[in-house]
């Protein structure tokens, strides 16, 4: 079993505070989680107010904080930007993630129910699940998220500016929604309304030996390949759908050449195309290939073999811009995935597009 490191958050609902009637402030629990233990950080929005937390009277008030944990937006309680409090550990993790072996893929098993799934590989934000139930267990995509931790579970811009640097500064973790949180900790009165979302974060993935969903290997073929492509000097990847689609992706791997050679023949009624193009290199000895291709659920896995001059080779000094095209026996494909043929690990991406 994986080992991993918990952490749960209480947040606001939605990506903004609600407005009560009474003006009277809402109050918001951030429970950390890990195995060992738990701290519990409370957050006050709306007006300025006097009130009893947990037998105490504080008193809120708008102001700024330079502590790092401090939200954008949260009044000051007694001049600091949070309450903190001792809680008890969360204890067994209510999701494990692990990596097939050769796939940028991962096995995704629920311990108990959850709201949404993330995945940080210390570079960007995957999404992994919406809603899963208790005892699910499967293969999913990673899928690129743009907006980060904003929008899982109950968590606002604010406070994802606060929590997502935390969470990724030690490298790639998993952070699940739970559809519960564990409990209220916190008793205060006066208040216009109580807020939580419970997160959970499992580190230390592994690659274990799971047996993949069965997937499609259809018959492809390369159309093209070549190396003085044009328009960009990092590497790209493409998918296309349409005749279009392939006509500019033909222009930019003939655009060195006055004259280009015609488009190659392609039925988008039962094929499409995808491209790999690795943008400028220093000289020649650089290719690309496709050894291997398969579909699973509108989506084609490319596997790609990046060739470069061993030292000492003799090469032309002339910049080149590798690339190569092929064509999938399958229509529509929603995305393109291009992995490394000898490592498995995840190259690009492509969304499918009849116009680009």
């Amino acid at each position: 079993m994986i080992q991993a490191r918990l952490l749960t958050l209480s947040l606001l609902l939605a990506g903004c505070l609600p407005v009560f009637e009474d003006g009277a402030p809402t109050l918001h629990d951030v429970a950390l989680y890990n195995a060992q233990r738990g701290a519990l950080y409370g957050y006050f929005y709306g007006e300025p107010a006097e009130l009893s937390v947990g037998g105490r009277e504080v008193t809120l008030s708008e102001g700024a904080s330079d502590d790092p944990l401090s939200v954008r937006g949260a009044l000051l309680i007694d001049g600091q930007p949070y309450l903190r409090q001792e809680v008890s550990p969360l204890g067994n993790a209510p999701v494990v993630v692990q990596r097939i072996p050769y796939s940028t893929d991962l096995m995704v098993t629920a311990e108990e129910d959850v709201e949404g799934v993330l995945y940080f590989d210390g570079e960007r934000w995957f999404t992994l699940l919406g809603e899963a139930d208790e005892g699910y267990m499967g293969r999913v995509v990673p899928r690129e998220r743009a907006e980060g931790l904003y929008g899982l579970g109950a968590l606002t811009r604010a406070e994802a500016e606060v929590f997502g640097p935390g969470l990724t500064a030690r490298g790639p973790v998993i952070v699940s929604a739970l559809t519960e949180p564990r409990d209220r900790t916190r008793q205060a009165n006066g208040l216009g309304g109580y807020l939580s979302t419970a997160l959970a974060v499992q580190r230390g993935i592994e690659t274990v030996a799971v047996t993949p969903t069965p997937i499609e290997a259809p018959g492809w073929d390369v159309i093209a390949t070549g190396t003085q492509a044009t328009g960009g000097d990092s590497p790209s990847f493409e998918l296309a759908t349409s005749e279009s689609a392939l006509e500019n992706l033909w222009r930019r791997a003939y655009g060195s050449l006055s004259d280009l050679p015609p488009v190659p023949g392609v039925d988008f009624g039962d094929s499409s195309v995808a491209a790999v193009f690795l943008g400028t290199r220093s000289s020649g000895g650089y290719s690309v290939d496709v050894r291997n291709v398969s579909v699973e659920n509108g989506e084609v896995y490319l596997d790609v073999e990046v060739t470069e001059p061993a030292p000492g080779t003799l090469t032309t000094q002339a910049l080149t811009n590798p690339w190569v095209m092929v064509r999938v026996d399958a229509p529509e494909l929603s995305s393109a995935w291009f992995r490394d043929v000898s490592s498995g690990e995840l190259l690009g991406t492509a969304r499918g597009t009849s116009d680009k």
